[in-house]
């Protein structure tokens, strides 16, 4: 069987263009509207600088961030309890298929910013180096536990597109549900020989001396995953028609936070340090400049040719989503509503 999905492909991105260059009227008055985040991470420093530095009030718009942990963010925008959600590509695709009637509006991160790292004992044991090919580092997770934050999220698709790699399946290895603040803690009394998660949790343990990179979507161990809509701005088929102003100025503050991100780094250091507080300046400094190094969109949120079908391949290869609910179209309702817009 085959399904079509709503998504901002190449076409859509001309509109995104258009909903940017469209003034805001000076005495305007304030919109306002909901974004859920699944939970506080630096792939939503977009958000975090776009509220921080006033640029959505700039725009027009008053902007409530609210955590919404999980899939609960995504289902609260199906729920029309709030406007936008912020997810992975393959969330929109899996509530699609579904039936969600989901829309990706832009593409801020552009990579899978996912790492599993591995015991310094672990590596030991297996006797494989942590420089071997990507094949024989997959073969070698056989056996092993591996801390995961859940089931049937983008981390878990990335855990399992690794390890087709070396031929494996999740049967392959043990997964242990922990928390990403707790993985260290795991990893350090044994419990688990690895984990992965999204940055910054496993440059802790790096840092530390206690873990090595075994697998990571920041370098180009897997490069086709390089140019892929992992981070996307979520909204509900059709909204965007009904309140093209609303989207407009939020995708406007969006598009600034990813200029300053880019252009003026030392501010944007500056939201990530308030934000992230109580969490090693040196890890920050790190973390920040990997994402913007090779994760963080460099187009204002605008999706690759492709839009989500290298999506749909990293799921599908990772056994997350079958063959024949292989999406025919990546077709944006938005495509056809731009003249609503502006």
């Amino acid at each position: 069987m085959h399904y079509s999905i709503v998504k901002l492909s190449l076409a859509a991105a001309a509109m995104t263009a258009a909903l940017t260059m469209a003034s805001t009227p000076a005495q305007a008055q304030m919109e306002k509207a909901t974004i859920a985040i699944p939970v506080n991470s630096i792939s939503f420093l977009p958000v975090y600088i776009a509220a921080d530095l006033g640029l959505w009030k700039n725009a027009g718009i008053d902007v409530k961030v609210t955590l919404v942990r999980g899939i609960g963010a995504t289902n609260a925008v199906v729920a029309k309890s709030v406007e936008f959600s912020n997810g992975s590509g393959a969330t929109v695709i899996r509530g699609n298929l579904r039936g969600r009637g989901l829309v990706a509006l832009m593409n801020t991160v552009t990579r899978p910013a996912f790492v599993l790292v591995l015991s310094k004992k672990a590596v030991a044991k297996i006797g494989v180096s942590p420089d071997a090919p990507l094949a024989e580092r997959a073969r070698a997770l056989k056996g092993l536990k591996i801390a995961l934050s859940g089931l049937n999220n983008v981390s878990h698709t990335f855990l399992n597109y690794a390890l087709s790699k070396g031929g494996l399946k999740q049967s392959d290895i043990q997964i242990v549900k922990t928390a990403p603040p707790s993985m260290y803690a795991a990893l350090k009394k044994g419990d688990v020989d690895g984990f992965e998660t999204a940055v910054p949790w496993p440059f802790i343990p790096i840092a530390n001396g206690d873990a090595v990179t075994w697998i990571s979507g920041l370098r180009n161990d897997m490069p086709e995953l390089s140019d892929m809509p992992n981070t996307v701005l979520i909204a509900r088929q059709g909204y965007c028609e009904s309140q093209p102003s609303i989207c407009r100025k939020v995708i406007i503050g969006y598009q600034g936070a990813l200029n300053i991100i880019h252009n003026d780094p030392a501010a944007a250091k500056k939201v990530l340090q308030a934000r992230f507080s109580k969490m090693d300046p040196a890890l920050l400094e790190k973390t920040f400049n990997e994402m913007v190094r090779v994760a963080m969109s460099k187009t204002g949120g605008k999706f690759p040719s492709g839009g989500l079908a290298s999506v749909q391949d990293f799921m599908l290869t990772a056994g997350h989503m079958k063959p024949s609910q292989k999406l025919s179209s990546f077709e944006c309702d938005l495509n056809r509503s731009a003249q609503h817009t502006h």
